[in-house]
C-alpha cells in the first residue's frame, strides 16, 4: 500500500457510504498527485471490510487507514471511520454526530447496496468479519467456510477475499452464469473456471431457502434451494441493503430511495455535494442519471482538491475498468456491451490454454475502435493513452498491441497469434461492406 506524505489542513471530501463507485473513485485518485484528504463513514466495520475488498479487486494501492471519528488527522491521506450521523449542515459543510462534527470541503453521498453480514447476538463474543479483517471470524482449529450470494462484481470482491484469507469459498449465484451480470459468453466461461481451479464452488441457478444455526444461535450453515446444505461460519448477502440516509428524510432532493442531481451528479441546491451510485439518481431535467462515473465533473468532484493539471489540458473521459480476480486480470476500456450493434464488428481470439482472451469491437464501416476488452493481459496505462487520444483504427492498434502488453515476455507468442486471426477476420469484414461496383449500381438502381 502506498502511503501518503503529509501536509498540515489538507482539503476534505468526505465520502458517506462505500460501493464499487467509491472504490472507483480512489482508483481515479491513484493515478495523479493526491493533495487533500478523504474520509469514507461505514456504517460498521464490515462495510470497511467490503470495501478493502473492492479495491482490492480493482488494485487500488492507497492505504485506507481506520481511524476513530474524534480523531481523524488534518495530514492528507485516505481514513475510514463510523458514524452515527444525526445531521449535515449543508450551509457550512458539517457533518454532526452524537460526539461531535466533522467539516468536509466536498461530500459525496454513495447510494449503493451494501452487504448484509447475517449476525446473531451471540456472535459479538468470537472475533468476526465485523472488524474490517476476513481471518478475525474463522473459528480456532476449525473448518473456516463462508458462503456469499450474489451475481456481481461486488460479490466477486468478497469471494476473492475470503479465499485469500484461507476460507473454503462458496458463490451462490442465481443466474445460469456469470454472462447476465459480468461478462460475455466467452470471458465467463473462462472466469468461472478460473475461479473453480483456485477452489472457489460457484453454485449456479441457486439461492439461500433457509440458514442453519447452532445451539448458541451461531451460523452453522445454509441450505439452498436444491436441498444441499453448506456448512460454514459467516453468510454474505453482497447486495443487501441501500445505506440509511434517514438524516435527509426531511430534504427535498431525496425521495427515500434516490436522490435528485444535474447531469454531473451534483445535488443542484448544494454547494460540492455529489451523488454515487448506479441507477440510484434521478436527474431533475428528465434524463436518467446512472450516477455511474462518466463525465469530469462526476469523476472528480471538486477536482481542484486532489489534481494538478497542467493549464489548458484536458483527460479524456473514456470509460476503464481493471480488475484483478486471483492473479487473472480483466480489463475493459470503452463500453462494453453483450449485444453488439448492427454495424459492429465483434473480433474475439481466445489462447488455447484457455487463460487468455481479447476482444475488440469497431465499427465494421471505418473500423473506428469501439471498446477494447483482455482477460489475462493487461496493458499500459501509456498505451492506452495513446491509442485512445490518437484515435487508432483498429487495424492500428492491433499492430501495436506488442509494445503495449504489460509483461511481454511471458506470453512471446500472443501477439503473432492475435494478428494472424484480425487479418483473417478484417478481410472478411472489408469484402462484406464493400460491394462492387456492379452490386453499388445496382443498389442504386433498385
Amino acid at each position: 500500500m502506498e502511503n501518503c506524505s503529509n501536509q498540515r489542513n489538507a482539503s476534505h471530501t468526505v465520502l458517506i457510504g462505500t460501493g464499487r463507485s467509491a472504490a472507483t473513485f480512489l482508483c481515479e485518485l491513484q493515478k495523479n498527485p493526491l493533495t487533500g484528504r478523504v474520509t469514507i463513514i461505514g456504517s460498521s466495520h464490515a462495510d470497511l471490510f467490503f470495501f478493502r475488498s473492492l479495491c482490492a479487486l480493482m488494485e487500488v494501492n492507497l492505504e485506507i487507514n481506520l481511524v476513530d471519528p474524534d480523531q481523524i488527522p488534518a495530514d492528507y491521506g485516505i481514513y475510514f471511520t463510523t458514524l452515527d450521523i444525526q445531521q449535515v449542515d449543508f450551509e457550512h459543510k458539517t457533518i454532526i454526530y452524537p460526539s461531535g462534527t466533522l467539516g468536509y470541503d466536498a461530500l459525496v453521498l454513495v447510494n449503493e447496496k451494501r452487504p448484509k453480514v447475517l449476525d446473531h447476538e451471540n456472535q459479538k463474543k468470537r472475533r468476526k468479519i465485523k472488524s474490517g479483517q476476513a481471518h478475525d471470524c474463522k473459528n480456532e482449529g476449525g473448518t473456516n467456510a463462508a458462503v456469499v450470494e450474489g451475481s456481481g462484481f461486488s460479490a466477486l470482491a468478497l469471494v476473492v477475499s475470503l479465499a485469500l484469507e484461507g476460507f473454503q469459498t462458496y458463490l451462490v449465484c442465481n443466474l445460469k452464469n456469470f454472462t447476465d451480470a459480468l461478462l460475455p459468453e466467452e470471458e465467463a466461461c473462462l472466469l468461472a473456471k478460473h475461479l473453480k481451479n483456485k477452489s472457489i464452488d460457484i453454485l449456479f441457478e441457486q439461492k439461500i431457502e433457509r440458514y442453519l444455526l447452532d445451539d448458541l444461535g451461531n451460523v452453522s450453515g445454509v441450505e439452498l434451494s436444491e436441498g444441499r446444505t453448506i456448512a460454514c461460519q459467516q453468510v454474505v448477502h453482497a447486495e443487501g441493503q441501500f445505506p440509511d440516509f434517514s438524516f435527509l428524510k426531511t430534504t427535498p432532493f431525496y425521495s427515500g430511495e434516490t436522490f435528485d442531481v444535474d447531469r454531473f451528479s451534483r445535488i443542484p441546491a448544494l454547494e460540492d455535494v455529489f451523488v454515487f451510485g448506479q441507477d440510484s439518481c434521478n436527474e431533475k431535467q428528465g434524463e436518467r442519471s446512472s450516477g455511474e462515473l462518466n463525465n469530469e465533473t462526476a469523476r472528480y468532484p471538486g477536482k481542484d482538491i486532489f489534481f494538478q493539471f497542467p493549464a489548458g489540458t484536458a483527460k479524456p473521459m473514456v470509460r476503464s475498468v481493471h480488475y484483478n480476480l486471483l492473479g487473472m486480470s480483466w480489463t475493459v476500456y470503452g463500453d462494453l456491451c453483450t449485444k453488439w450493434g448492427k454495424h459492429t464488428q465483434n473480433f474475439y481470439w481466445e489462447h488455447p490454454n484457455g487463460q487468455i482472451s481479447f476482444r475488440l469491437l469497431y465499427d465494421q464501416r471505418d473500423f473506428s475502435i469501439q471498446c477494447m476488452a483482455s482477460l489475462g493481459i493487461k496493458f499500459t496505462e501509456h498505451f492506452r493513452r495513446q491509442f485512445v487520444t490518437g484515435q487508432w483504427k483498429a487495424e492500428e492498434l492491433i499492430q501495436n498491441l506488442e509494445r503495449g502488453i504489460v509483461n511481454q515476455e511471458a506470453l512471446p507468442e500472443i501477439f503473432s497469434l492475435i494478428s494472424k486471426a484480425f487479418t483473417v477476420e478484417s478481410k472478411k469484414v472489408i469484402k462484406e461492406n464493400n460491394p462492387s461496383i456492379f452490386e453499388r449500381i445496382m443498389e442504386r438502381l433498385f
